[in-house]
Order: structure tokens, then C-alpha cells, then sequence
């Protein structure tokens, strides 16, 4: 048997790994037997051999053809769905205040609140370090518009967060999240007040389940970084 190749990248890595799990006691359900069937053959249009596409030599012509393809599948591709209204008001926060989690930080949160110390100013989305088991946070100061301010219900959505926060605003904690691919939201109509608002979210990373490399080991963690449901393939 020939070697697979080596992965381009570290999911394709762990799709050509093969992992065989020792569970005694275990046996293979017995599969039911088929009778043969014969499937009556007639001559028909499929008698004849297709023809055979051009074999394709340039780089040039590649290129040619997946753009004669789109063309040919774009009518196919359309979406004729009608627009649906939205019946929520966003406001989106992009800046934050961000910086590693220190000892005095996990001892002072009062101090987080107040915005005291040193911090980088980002914009969401934002990939940062460190990697590994560590904690990061964001704060952000923001006064709701009041064309949310007015809504019956206001909620924090976040469009996915690596790997695992807690959410306060104001003080309050108002949802704790874990898993990176998934988005999720929470209600935070008590926690706002008038006027100046104080986000802060607390994010903490971790190794994989599968082990991640430092220093030159293999360090297992709690971490499955990988899309786990359904999903699909756009052309």
C-alpha cells in the first residue's frame, strides 16, 4: 500500500489520519445476505460511445473552461428567493480596547470595568495570540441609538467567538458561550442603562482535543476545534 500524502493543511491532516479504537467486547452487527438480481440490458442511446472532451493542455485553457462552465451554470445558481424583511434594528460595535488576562486582572475586575491599565486598540473581527490555555479581553464603552433603545427586547449577538466567554455589561454577566464555528446571542435589556454602557468579554482558548504542539510536546486540551453538524458545499 503506497503512502498518503503529506496534508496541505491541518484539517486535511486530521481527515487523512486514521484513528482505530480499542473497545472489547464489541462485535460487527451481522449484515443481512442479497439474493443476485440481473438487470435486464436493451440496446438503446447509451449503445453508442460519448464523445470525449478535449483534453485540456495550458494552464490558458483551463481557465477558459471553468469560466465557460460558470457561464453555463450560472442560470442554475440564481437565487429568485424574495427579499425577506428584517424586523430587527442593529446597531454593530467594531472597536475594542483588547489585551492577554493578567493575575491582577483575574484579582481586580472592578479595575476591568474602569478600563484601568494598558490596552491595544482593535477592530473586530480580530486574531490575535497567545495560543493555547490562556484568557483575553475586550471592553468597549458604547451608548445605545435610540432607534434600539426603543425595541421591547435588546440582545449581544456575536458572529462566533474562539473559544470559549463570558459576556458582562455593566458589571452584569449576561451569557457564557463555548465552541468557535457557531453564532449565539443574549438578552441584555436588563443590564443596559442610559447613556454610557461598558461591554467586556472574557475569552479563553485552549489546546486541542486532538494535541497541539509547544515547545516541541503534544499537549491534549478540551478544545474541539472542528465544524461537528451538517453542512454543505456552495459550486
Amino acid at each position: 500500500m503506497k503512502p498518503r500524502p503529506p496534508a496541505q493543511d491541518y484539517f486535511a491532516e486530521i481527515a487523512t489520519q486514521t484513528v482505530v479504537p480499542q473497545r472489547p467486547g464489541l462485535r460487527p452487527a451481522p449484515q443481512a445476505t442479497c439474493p443476485p438480481k440481473k438487470l435486464p440490458w436493451r440496446a438503446g442511446p447509451l449503445d453508442s460511445p460519448r464523445p470525449l472532451a478535449p483534453k485540456i493542455e495550458t494552464a490558458d485553457d483551463l481557465q477558459k473552461a471553468l469560466l465557460e462552465a460558470r457561464r453555463h451554470h450560472a442560470p442554475f445558481l440564481e437565487n429568485h428567493a424574495p427579499a425577506m424583511p428584517s424586523l430587527r434594528t442593529k446597531q454593530e460595535i467594531h472597536q475594542f480596547q483588547w489585551r492577554v488576562e493578567s493575575d491582577q486582572d483575574r484579582r481586580e475586575f472592578s479595575s476591568l470595568l474602569e478600563g484601568k491599565g494598558g490596552w491595544q486598540e482593535v477592530r473586530l473581527p480580530h486574531y490575535g495570540p497567545p495560543l493555547g490555555k490562556a484568557a483575553t479581553l475586550y471592553r468597549t464603552e458604547f451608548e445605545l441609538e435610540s432607534s434600539v433603545a426603543s425595541r421591547e427586547d435588546v440582545v449581544l449577538g456575536f458572529g462566533g467567538v474562539d473559544y470559549a466567554c463570558q459576556v458582562y455589561l455593566n458589571g452584569m454577566c449576561v451569557g457564557t458561550h463555548e465552541g468557535f464555528f457557531e453564532e449565539f446571542e443574549f438578552s441584555c435589556r436588563e443590564a443596559l442603562r442610559p447613556g454610557k454602557n461598558v461591554l467586556l468579554v472574557r475569552v479563553e482558548n485552549d489546546f486541542t482535543m486532538l494535541g497541539s504542539q509547544k515547545d516541541g510536546q503534544a499537549i491534549n486540551g478540551d478544545k474541539i476545534y472542528a465544524a461537528t453538524g451538517l453542512g454543505y458545499n456552495e459550486p
